[in-house]
């Protein structure tokens, strides 16, 4: 089975594209395209597109990942057009263009923003944020240098780009910067969750980390970056983010009519949405300690007003450790 060649630039919250270009009709030869003479509206493309990622395993499997993100935004399809981002709210729905749904809501937030200054942290604590932002900002910079080396391959081989036919060096570079880039993001999320450990413990002394059991995924999904609990009961359930460009994630829910939406965390609805996986998740498990009994006193705590629901947002500054920014989402 043939693959276009990768950048390493996949969906993550990036939004999928359209698919404009247009593409011949007719039965098909055998080879996945369609031949013809007429030319599709990029409407019709999508549709086709979409329409073969439901019926067509192999055909989804070569393009996309398992959660409906193509495996890179660079990818052209078998007729050269350019691949929708596809989105569902379960496992048993279709797959739609994520691009069909109205963006998601933004959150509402509480007082005004919180800072945190670099001096507020120990020497220590200083040391190990610094370790993780350069860290950081190392992979940054080598992501960078090999997409500027992506760019000059393909300007030298413009013959075959993004597809089959493509010159062997630009592959090589496009997997180069596929791996710097997969990298960085690792590298960025790290010191996110760093950030917000230091934030928290700031705040509240007292809070210790909610360890979450296995049947979380471990890609993230559907879940929140960390929650804290203090001695007298209160939960913070924090979207640890590693600088102030970073936006916040969304996931596609079904509303109260059963129709696909799309939701953006920090509101209400990915909160309980999120409370509602974890509940189902836990209720398969057989911990003595599950994602449902967490999702519980989540909710009773909520209950009583002990929740705090915040984003907090890393502020690197070159390759220190430079304070944060916290912000509490209204969920009332």
């Amino acid at each position: 089975m043939d693959l276009s060649p990768r950048t390493g630039s996949g969906d993550g919250s990036q939004n999928g594209g359209s698919g404009g270009s247009s593409h011949h009709e007719g039965t098909g030869t055998g080879d996945g395209r369609d031949h013809g003479s007429g030319r599709s509206s990029p409407e019709e493309t999508v549709r086709r597109q979409v329409e073969k990622a439901n019926t067509d395993p192999e055909w989804f499997e070569k393009y996309y990942k398992s959660n409906g993100h193509r495996r890179d935004t660079a990818f052209l399809d078998e007729n050269g057009n350019t691949l929708p981002q596809l989105t569902r709210a379960s496992e048993g729905d279709p797959w739609i263009s994520k691009d069909t749904l109205p963006p998601p809501e933004k959150p509402d937030y509480l007082g005004e923003t919180e800072y945190g200054d670099r001096d507020h942290a120990s020497p220590g604590q200083r040391e190990e944020l610094d370790r993780f932002a350069q860290e950081r900002r190392e992979a940054i910079d080598r992501a960078n240098e090999t997409k500027s080396d992506l760019r000059e391959s393909e300007n030298n081989h413009p013959e075959g780009l993004k597809t089959k036919d493509e010159h062997p060096t630009v592959t090589e570079k496009r997997q180069e910067y596929a791996s710097a880039q997969h990298d960085a993001t690792k590298k960025s999320e790290a010191f996110g969750e760093k950030v917000a450990e230091q934030a928290v413990l700031e705040r509240y002394p007292d809070a210790e980390k909610v360890e979450i059991p296995d049947t979380a995924p471990k890609n993230g999904n559907d879940q929140f970056d960390q929650i804290w609990k203090t001695k007298d009961g209160k939960y913070i359930v924090v979207e640890a983010k590693s600088d102030a460009s970073t936006p916040l994630g969304e996931r596609t829910i079904k509303n109260e009519n059963g129709e696909p939406k799309r939701t953006s965390q920090g509101t209400r609805e990915y909160f309980d949405d999120t409370l509602e996986k974890m509940r189902n998740r836990g209720a398969r498990d057989t911990n003595n300690k599950t994602e449902q009994d967490i999702a519980k006193e989540i909710e009773r705590a909520r209950k009583k007003g002990k929740i705090e629901y915040v984003e907090i947002k890393g502020n690197p500054k070159n390759e220190k450790y430079n304070g944060y920014k916290y912000k509490k989402f209204n969920i009332n």
